[in-house]
């Protein structure tokens, strides 16, 4: 659901920058309707503005959140609201969804790529 000044955060790992955009492209049919992209639909995301996503594929993985997500908007405040977390899988790809308020399934898993829900982080733009 949208919601001005949240954040929804996944991160993951993909097999390769091809297969990570392919998941995470949004499309749109010949008379300009938005029909999400892979990750979209999986979850049962609707309507978003394309413009509010951040998304990387990042060909050395990352052992911190803070390694992952150091150069996205809003880094310092997003980061602060997840402490300093180091993975023992180690992702290599994340999707930021601004102004969305994710509450579906926990996971998008599909053709080599997993993204799981990190949760929800507060911005502040102004």
């Amino acid at each position: 659901m949208q919601e001005e000044g949240i954040v929804s955060v996944w991160i993951g790992e993909a097999a390769s920058a091809e297969d990570f955009e392919q998941a995470t492209t949004v499309s749109f049919s010949e008379d300009g309707e938005f029909l999400g992209s892979k990750f979209s639909q999986s979850l049962n995301i609707g309507y978003f503005d394309s413009g509010l996503i951040e998304a990387e594929y990042r060909e050395a993985p990352c052992g911190s959140l803070q390694e992952l997500l150091h150069d996205v908007s809003y880094a310092a405040q997003i980061l602060r609201q997840f402490g300093t977390e180091v993975f023992e899988k180690r992702p290599n790809c994340f999707l930021l969804l601004y102004n969305y308020r994710f509450g579906g399934p926990a996971a998008f898993m599909e053709n080599g790529v997993t993204l799981h829900f990190l949760g929800l982080a507060t911005y502040n733009a102004c």
